[in-house]
């Protein structure tokens, strides 16, 4: 429909809608499918040696749209060559679970840190920081 000749300009909005719901749910269906295959003991892991520094800087890199909409400053402070042996894929699924949530959470003109370092012992740690405001007074 995006690309239909001679589309008026109001239904391109509504296309837009339509686009952005059909992923949202899309990816409902295959949040409950993967819980129905973790459940079932179905869940594969590709376990290797991975890049974890440039994997987070590409999943911070694809959320950037999502955060410049709402005008949220998206930083990292990222420590050099973090690797882990994990499954990129699921790492990535993490990862853009935690930046998602973080930027649909932070109000419009906010901002979210994403840190990650390597943790005392072996492992790595990484957090996705947003302001929290602090309570009101009464």
């Amino acid at each position: 429909l995006r690309d239909a000749p001679g589309l008026p300009g109001e239904h391109h909005a509504f296309v837009e809608v339509i686009d952005r719901t059909s992923g949202r749910l899309q990816d409902l269906v295959d949040d409950l499918l993967q819980l129905a295959r973790l459940e079932s003991g179905l869940v594969t892991i590709d376990a290797r040696t991975i890049g974890l520094t440039g994997l987070i800087r590409q999943a911070v890199d694809d959320h950037r749209a999502a955060a410049c909409a709402k005008d949220i400053t998206l930083t990292t402070e990222l420590a050099h060559y973090l690797h882990a042996h994990a499954d990129p894929a699921r790492i990535r699924q993490v990862l853009d679970n935690l930046l998602s949530n973080a930027i649909k959470y932070t109000p419009d003109g906010g901002s979210v840190t994403v840190t990650a370092a390597p943790r005392e012992g072996g492992g790595t740690v990484f957090t996705v920081c947003l302001p929290v405001d602090p309570p009101e007074s009464t």
